[in-house]
């Protein structure tokens, strides 16, 4: 036996090779599957329930933060408005933008709403907009008047 089957030997590499290329075929298979389970199987997103601050609470931070800009404006006239310019708005809509992260309780939307769109008033008082110019200081008056525990 010198001499081998040539034909023998060709189809024995090729059996080695067939069975490498399905051991690996099958590993690739495998982690694919094991990687479209984990991600199938990821957790739901928690929905936390947060409940609304007391009504004291948020009247403490609604007020810590609009005071500030109430105890300046109402120092102000119309033509003090028209002086302020840009900076009487930018100070607004940072006010403004403060007070829109506060969470609001149910009894206290109206009051929250006012605010803000008293706020927004101001805002476009302060970039030269004549008629905002000429209510937004007895608008705040009436807003102060209403509710007192915002200059408390």
């Amino acid at each position: 036996m010198l001499f081998k089957n040539k034909k023998r030997e060709v189809w024995d590499e090729l059996i080695v090779l067939g069975v490498f290329v399905a051991v690996c075929t099958a590993g690739l298979v495998y982690l694919g599957y094991i990687s479209l389970r984990d991600t199938a199987v990821e957790e739901a997103p928690r929905i936390v329930v947060a409940s609304a601050p007391s009504p004291e609470d948020y009247r403490k931070s609604c007020r810590e933060i609009v005071r500030p800009f109430f105890e300046q404006v109402q120092q102000m006239t119309v033509a003090g408005i028209e002086a302020g310019g840009d900076d009487l708005a930018a100070l607004a809509s940072k006010t403004q933008e403060r007070l829109l992260r506060l969470r609001v309780p149910s009894g206290e939307r109206d009051a929250h709403l006012q605010l803000v769109l008293l706020l927004d008033k101001w805002k476009r008082a302060g970039q030269g907009s004549v008629p905002d110019r000429s209510d937004v200081l007895s608008k705040t008056q009436e807003l102060l008047a209403s509710y007192t525990w915002i200059m408390q």
